[in-house]
C-alpha cells in the first residue's frame, strides 16, 4: 500500500523548475506560480503576482503576512517574456486589487522599498492621472504610490509620512514599454525613485511612511484606474538603495526578459 500510495504523488505532483533570480516555479496543468520570493530575506514583507489555474485566474499573495486582497473587478492575464511569465493586463476602467479594510501593513515603516514591474498602454495627464500601486491616505500628505502621470510620458513616486511629501517625477517614460521601478525610503535619508536600475530622482521625506489608506494595485485612491499591464510588485521592510541591490533585483527579475525599447 505505501508504494501505491508513493505512486500516486509522483503522478500528481507537479514539477519544480528553476525561475527567474532563484524563485522556483511549479508547473502543473493550467498552473504556473512563483512559489519562492525573488529576495530572500528576513525583511521580506510581499510579493504579488500572477497564478493561472485553467479555469481561473487570480492574484498570487506571496506575503509572509498573508494579507487578503478583493478584486474590484477582474482584470485579464496574459502571457510574456516577464516575471514569472504570466501578468496581468489592467483596462483603466475599472479593474483594481485591494488589500482588506483597515490592513495597513505600511504604517510607521522607517525603511521600505517598493519594486513594481509595469507597462503603460497610454500617457495619463493632468486629467487622467492613473494609480498603478501604492496608497493615498484621508490626507494627502499620507501616500506612497507608483503613478502615470500627470505629465505626459511620467512616471511618479510619492512618498509621505504624514506631514510631509515628496513626489519624485521622472519625463522619459514611453508607453508599451515594460519598467522595472523601484521606490526606496530610509528615514533620515532620502526617498529615491529608480528606473531601470537607475536612480532617477529623489527628494526629501522627514518621518516614518504614515499609511491610513488602503494599499491597491491597478488604482490608488486620489487617482484613476490604471491601463497597463502590471507582471508583480513586491515590498521589502528595508531599503535597497545600493545601485548593487536594484540592479540585482532587476537582472533577475527581467531577466530574458525586457523586450526591445
Amino acid at each position: 500500500m505505501r508504494r501505491v500510495i508513493i505512486l500516486l504523488l509522483a503522478v500528481v505532483v507537479p514539477a519544480v523548475v528553476a525561475g527567474a533570480g532563484g524563485g522556483l516555479i511549479v508547473r502543473g496543468r493550467g498552473f504556473a506560480r512563483l512559489v519562492k520570493p525573488w529576495y530572500s530575506s528576513s525583511a521580506y514583507i510581499a510579493s504579488w503576482n500572477v497564478k493561472q489555474w485553467t479555469n481561473t485566474t487570480q492574484l498570487l499573495d506571496d506575503s509572509p503576512a498573508g494579507l487578503n486582497y478583493h478584486l474590484s473587478n477582474m482584470p485579464s492575464v496574459a502571457t510574456g517574456p516577464i516575471s514569472n511569465g504570466l501578468y496581468w493586463t489592467f483596462d483603466g476602467v475599472d479593474d483594481c486589487f485591494k488589500a482588506r479594510p483597515n490592513t495597513y501593513f505600511l504604517n510607521g515603516m522607517t525603511g521600505i522599498t517598493m519594486y513594481a514591474i509595469i507597462r503603460c498602454r497610454t500617457n495619463a495627464n493632468t486629467l487622467v492621472e492613473q494609480g498603478i500601486a501604492g496608497f493615498f491616505g484621508s490626507y494627502y500628505k499620507r501616500v506612497f504610490a507608483l503613478v502615470n502621470g500627470p505629465q505626459v510620458g511620467t512616471l511618479r513616486a510619492f512618498v509621505g509620512d504624514g506631514s510631509n511629501y515628496t513626489s519624485l517625477g521622472w519625463a522619459a517614460m514611453r508607453t508599451n514599454v515594460w519598467w522595472h521601478c523601484a521606490i526606496t525610503y530610509r528615514l533620515g535619508d532620502v526617498a529615491r525613485f529608480w528606473v531601470n536600475a537607475t536612480n532617477v530622482v529623489n527628494g526629501t521625506v522627514v518621518g516614518p511612511i504614515v499609511q491610513d489608506g488602503v494599499f491597491q494595485i491597478g488604482k490608488v485612491d486620489n487617482w484613476n484606474y490604471f491601463d497597463g499591464d502590471v507582471a508583480s510588485v513586491e515590498i521589502l521592510s528595508n531599503v535597497c538603495s545600493s545601485a548593487g541591490d536594484i540592479t540585482s533585483h532587476f537582472q533577475s527579475t527581467m531577466s530574458g526578459g525586457l523586450p526591445a525599447r
